[in-house]
């Protein structure tokens, strides 16, 4: 019975950070902190509707992401089922989930756009000059297309009933954009050099300078725009800069990322302190 709760740990410890969970937990938790600003009814279901559409997401494009390396590189064959398995469920209780929300119809076709639009980032579904692309392959799209879409589900959507706040969405926007630039300093010898993402372009030290800044002018708007715990949103800009810095582009560092995913977890906090 112990080596099987052993098993039972190690599996879970092994495979949780892979399918995930950290980026989804700070999805919905945005999204219901963003709600509960906007004083929207349906805060709660609306996260676990985030929640679950990332795991979907995330992992649906991880397992095809996979499947194209699979060919030229030795891969864990194990986490590919793990990850299709994981979007499946997922998805089912996104589904029931979205069932629970009374949404306005704005909401309901932002939504329906960008799940297009999520599969059309992955999926080599775009016809350029004899070539099939998926929009991740495009130049100069990726970190923006990232961002704008945090952006949409996590601060416009929850607020979409109420007067839209254009300097917060901005300021999330920045925010977002400077966390995917370590994310592209890590995938820069990976990404095809077509994609030019920022790290490409300008290198890997450059491209922190750049995420700094995006986060730094983010946590000033924020700062102007919510009154909430200020320790918090100190932290939320304190921890992306110190695991920004220790990024490096030929070292794995899975550690780093899976806080660097957790990072927006902060500012939501931050946001629910300013509630009464």
């Amino acid at each position: 019975m112990k080596n099987l709760i052993k098993n039972h740990r190690f599996w879970i410890a092994q495979l949780a950070p892979k399918i995930y969970l950290e980026t989804a937990f700070s999805c919905g938790l945005l999204a219901f902190a963003l709600g509960k600003l906007n004083e929207n009814n349906d805060a709660i279901s609306y996260a676990f509707f985030m929640f679950f559409a990332a795991l979907t997401m995330y992992n649906l494009m991880r397992g095809v992401s996979l499947m194209r390396m699979l060919e030229s590189r030795n891969l864990n064959v194990l986490l590919l089922p793990v990850h299709f398995a994981t979007a499946l469920i997922s998805a089912v209780f996104c589904s029931f989930t979205f069932l629970l929300l009374d949404l306005s119809l704005s909401a309901i076709l932002l939504i329906g756009h960008l799940s297009i639009l999520t599969l059309f980032y992955r999926f080599k579904w775009v016809r350029i000059q004899n070539q099939q692309l998926s929009l991740s392959d495009l130049p100069y799209v990726k970190a923006i297309l990232v961002a704008a879409t945090w952006t949409l589900v996590c601060i416009v959507i929850p607020s979409v009933t109420n007067t839209q706040n254009g300097w917060l969405i901005f300021g999330f926007f920045l925010y977002f954009l400077g966390l995917t630039v370590p994310f592209d300093i890590r995938d820069m010898y990976f990404d095809d050099i077509k994609r030019r993402t920022l790290a490409q372009i300008i290198g890997a030290k450059n491209a922190k300078r750049i995420a700094y800044l995006l986060i730094l002018v983010a946590h000033c708007i924020l700062f102007i725009e919510i009154k909430g715990a200020v320790f918090l949103l100190i932290l939320s800009f304190l921890m992306p800069f110190a695991l920004i810095a220790r990024v490096d582009e030929r070292k794995p560092q899975t550690i780093i990322f899976r806080l660097l995913d957790l990072a927006p977890a902060l500012v939501a906090f931050h946001i629910l302190t300013c509630l009464d």
